[in-house]
């Protein structure tokens, strides 16, 4: 054997099992061991507004050049999508009659 080959063998033998490189665990069962400990310790995993159940995610598609642009005068204004989206919609249901508050049903 060359001396190299009989180096790189030495180094892996004298590591400790605990000490070699363990593979990572697929990306699935790290998220059902951060929720089984978020379980246990009662926190969310989410954090922010997603983690406030008085908040609901909206989702919408938008061409691309508008996307770019919104971005562009949004960073200049300092202010976020989510701010915004809140802004435009909370006009949009004012002049529409204000908020309609859920009833429970009988």
């Amino acid at each position: 054997m060359s001396n190299d080959y009989e180096s790189l063998l030495s180094g892996l033998e004298d590591k400790k099992p605990e000490e070699q490189e363990q593979p990572k665990q697929p990306t699935r069962q790290r998220r059902q061991r951060k929720a089984a400990a978020a379980e246990t310790t009662g926190q969310s995993e989410q954090r922010g507004p997603r983690a406030d159940p008085a908040f609901v995610q909206v989702n919408a598609n938008i061409p691309k050049e508008l996307h770019a642009s919104l971005f562009y005068y949004l960073k200049a204004e300092g202010r976020t999508l989510s701010a915004l989206v809140n802004d435009l919609l909370a006009g949009y249901v004012e002049e529409q009659g204000g908020i309609i508050t859920r009833r429970k049903p009988k």
